[in-house]
C-alpha cells in the first residue's frame, strides 16, 4: 500500500476547501460519500482506483467502508480544525509519517506511527499538522458504524498497531 500511495502522489489532487494552504493536503479519493460525487464524480474514483488497483482491491471490500482515499499533507502542511455531520467512524492508517505529524481530534493528540490506525468519531472537531520534513501520508477510511449513529464512539482518539 505504501509503495503504490507513494507512486500516487503525482495523481492526487490538492483538497483546496479553505482548511489547509493551497496544494498542501492532496487526496486520491476511491469511493467518496454521496454528497461528494457532485465534486468527484464515480468515474474519476473509478480511474484513481486503476492507479492503485491493489489497494483498491483491499479496501474496498467491504460495503460498511462509506469513503476511502489516500490523503498526503505536505511538510508544514495543517488542515485547519473542522468536524462533519455524518455519523461515521473515521480509520487513518499511517504509511508515512513525514517525520513528525500528528492530529488532534476531540481534544486528543495522537502522533501519526507507520503501520498504525488512528480512530475517531468524525463528528468529533479535529485538525492534523505536519511538522516534519517529509510527506505525511495515510489512507483514510470513513466507517458505516451504529455506534457511532447512537454516539457511543469516543470523541477522542483510539490508536492500533496492525
Amino acid at each position: 500500500m505504501l509503495e503504490e500511495g507513494m507512486e500516487a502522489l503525482g495523481a492526487m489532487v490538492p483538497v483546496d476547501d479553505g482548511r489547509s494552504w493551497a496544494g498542501a493536503w492532496r487526496a486520491l479519493p476511491l469511493r467518496v460519500e454521496q454528497e461528494d460525487l457532485v465534486i468527484m464524480p464515480e468515474a474519476a474514483c473509478q480511474a484513481n482506483r486503476e492507479i492503485v488497483p491493489r489497494s483498491a482491491a483491499v479496501l474496498l471490500q467491504s460495503n460498511r467502508i462509506v469513503a476511502c482515499a489516500f490523503s498526503a499533507l505536505a511538510p508544514g502542511g495543517r488542515i485547519a480544525p473542522h468536524r462533519h455531520r455524518h455519523p461515521y467512524v473515521t480509520a487513518s492508517l499511517c504509511l508515512a509519517d513525514g517525520g513528525g505529524s500528528f492530529i488532534i481530534a476531540g481534544g486528543e493528540r495522537r502522533s501519526y506511527q507507520p503501520g498504525e490506525w488512528i480512530v475517531f468519531d468524525y463528528r468529533a472537531l479535529h485538525e492534523v499538522v505536519n511538522s516534519g520534513d517529509g510527506i505525511r501520508l495515510v489512507v483514510l477510511l470513513l466507517l458505516q458504524n451504529r455506534l457511532a449513529s447512537e454516539r457511543r464512539v469516543p470523541s477522542g482518539c483510539v490508536t492500533s498497531q496492525i
